[in-house]
């Protein structure tokens, strides 16, 4: 009785303890609320891009333009909850960059990269390209749609960069 009773406990923890989003709207349940200004916090960048939660904490993208290539932006999923790289398995991530007037798409694709356990079907890491971007160092963007471990998110709009 004692097992069934802890283990009943820790299902209750973790099944109300997540959070999730239906359509660009985030639901939480239970736990605290990161975002109520009462226990809001925030997760620096490990790559020192620009971050973009969905969910509540569930999971950030992290994009930031490549050190060696000015017309690529590489994007990162982060859990920081515990920390861990989150895999996705969209084929695609697209992005609409508004810059000036102009709406400019972005596709971001997986990168496979053997050592993180990466591949073009569950990645944590994208990129995108576009000749565009090396003039553009701050542009306001939105992700057309996420498919995320605990969610969905569509036309989640961010801030790339730093505003001038």
């Amino acid at each position: 009785m004692k097992q069934f009773l802890a283990t009943f406990l820790v299902a209750l923890a973790v099944g109300c303890g997540h959070d999730h989003s239906h359509d660009g709207h985030d639901h939480g349940h239970g736990g605290h609320n990161h975002g109520d200004g009462v226990h809001s916090h925030h997760h620096d960048p490990p790559n020192g891009g620009s971050m973009v939660e969905f969910g509540k904490d569930v999971v950030h993208l992290e994009f930031k333009q490549d050190d060696e290539n000015a017309s690529r932006i590489n994007l990162w999923a982060h859990q920081f909850h515990p920390p861990k790289a989150v895999k996705l398995t969209m084929p695609e991530i697209r992005v609409i960059a508004k810059v000036g007037d102009e709406e400019k798409p972005l596709v971001f694709k997986p990168v496979a990269n053997p050592t993180l356990g990466n591949t073009a079907e569950s990645s944590s890491e994208y990129a995108a390209e576009a000749d565009w971007l090396e003039a553009s160092a701050a542009f306001e963007a939105r992700v057309e749609k996420l498919d995320f471990p605990g969610g969905v998110s569509h036309n989640k709009t961010f801030q790339f960069g730093k505003k001038e």
